[in-house]
């Protein structure tokens, strides 16, 4: 199975209402915040606004593996928790010591996108509403904002606790009485135990995005009548969080260090 970082895909840390493509990212210093201002409100207005495809059910499945750093699971479990409205977070939490990992697996994904060319031609000579934005026009002209190109949703996960032997029965047995709605607890065939849902609300897990590129005139470029452009660079081993989501922690995800 492949993973999200397999796939191309940045983490998002919390689930958020408002992930969509188009939607800004502000760098701060080891993650991306969600801004609630799209990159069509930055600019002045194109004649054409960029589309939106939807594509449904596809076929691919991916998860998120969390072994050396537990807690960082459990942080994105509580996410998943508050979003699904599942009461039994916490109580898995104090299981953490017989908890050797923690996978999260999403099905029947849709994904949003938008088409990178189309990004590129909007932001070609594009002029920003610096009156209307001056935080982020700074930011901007500082390259430390991105756009979201690509958002993946899921209405049908699963989350799997790899445990020290026995244990699941017991974890099971301390959720049982507190699940409702759309979610079930059972056991897999190595007794590890599994939370799935399958609902209405679509949990939006993973996105891709682009950093927007300020290129300056240099000073010998005197003669170019022409405006300093923007273009556009594919991002890789992003996090999106809030200041008030949870500390980070550590996560090595191919070699490279990121903080979720």
């Amino acid at each position: 199975m492949q993973t999200i970082t397999d796939l191309g895909y940045n983490i998002i840390a919390l689930p958020k209402e408002g992930i969509k493509p188009l939607s800004l990212l502000s760098e701060e210093k080891d993650y991306v915040s969600l801004v609630s201002s799209s990159i069509q409100d930055l600019f002045e207005a194109d004649e054409v606004a960029i589309p939106i495809t939807t594509r449904k059910a596809l076929s691919i499945q991916c998860n998120y593996v969390f072994s050396s750093n537990i807690e960082a699971g459990f942080s994105f479990l509580e996410g998943i928790s508050n979003f699904i409205n599942f009461r039994g977070g916490g109580n898995v939490r104090g299981y953490s010591k017989e908890i050797v990992s923690i996978e999260f697996l999403f099905y029947n994904i849709t994904e949003k996108y938008v088409d990178h060319l189309l990004v590129d031609n909007f932001l070609t000579g594009a002029i920003p509403l610096e009156a209307e934005f001056v935080t982020y026009s700074n930011k901007l002209k500082n390259s430390e904002l991105f756009t979201i190109t690509s958002v993946l949703y899921s209405k049908n996960f699963t989350v799997r606790f790899l445990n020290k032997a026995q244990k699941a029965i017991e974890i099971q047995a301390d959720l049982q009485n507190i699940v409702e709605g759309n979610i079930n607890i059972n056991q897999d065939k190595d007794q590890n135990l599994m939370i799935t849902y399958k609902g209405s609300n679509a949990l939006a897990f993973a996105f891709k995005a682009v950093k927007i590129l300020y290129d300056k005139k240099k000073w010998f470029e005197f003669w170019n009548k022409d405006e300093a452009k923007f273009r556009i660079k594919n991002q890789l081993g992003l996090v999106m969080r809030s200041e008030e989501d949870f500390p980070t922690v550590p996560l090595a995800i191919h070699n490279n260090p990121i903080n979720i």
